[in-house]
């Protein structure tokens, strides 16, 4: 048996030295000692997720100008809850998918400037619930992205606790 591992991890090994050299977003994964599966990705899914990080840090920036921009104490408070929020999601999100694929090329990061902007804080928290619904979507078949969609869920409930905190404090304007 040991000898079996050995000589499949070592076809694992050669294959993923000459398909590395042959294409650029390969991930190999060794699942068990006699199976050897290769996942490829397609070509700008990396740059489809590097686009979604840096998205997130343009709406987190979005916030900061609420912040500066508002006259009512709990918007500004909200809207720093919010930014928060999002860096951490942001941060925590591309450390695990990087984890589970691949650290990108710097030159896979974009900056995609037809975002959708609002000007209210509930506003950024609905985009937000759209974008990262979309994300979750395209990943909820693949048990390996069970810590993601985790991930995605608490920052989901995170956004609708501000949406709704947002509506309250238009209510008591009233």
């Amino acid at each position: 048996n040991l000898i079996k591992t050995l000589f499949h991890y070592k076809i694992f090994l050669r294959l993923q030295k000459y398909i590395k050299k042959q294409y650029k977003h390969l991930i190999f994964v060794f699942l068990t000692k006699k199976t050897l599966k290769l996942f490829i990705l397609k070509k700008g899914v990396m740059e489809k997720i590097c686009n979604f990080i840096t998205s997130l840090y343009l709406y987190a920036d979005m916030t900061k100008f609420i912040h500066y921009s508002t006259n009512s104490n709990h918007k500004h408070e909200l809207a720093d809850d919010l930014r928060d929020k999002i860096l951490e999601f942001s941060d925590d999100f591309a450390e695990q998918m990087f984890g589970i694929l691949h650290k990108p090329r710097f030159s896979e990061f974009t900056l995609d400037l037809s975002l959708k902007y609002s000007e209210k804080i509930g506003g950024i928290c609905k985009i937000l619930l759209k974008l990262v619904g979309e994300v979750q979507e395209e990943l909820k078949d693949d048990d390996k992205f069970t810590s993601i969609l985790s991930l995605i869920d608490d920052f989901k409930g995170e956004l609708n606790k501000i949406v709704f905190l947002d509506t309250l404090g238009d209510l008591n304007k009233n």
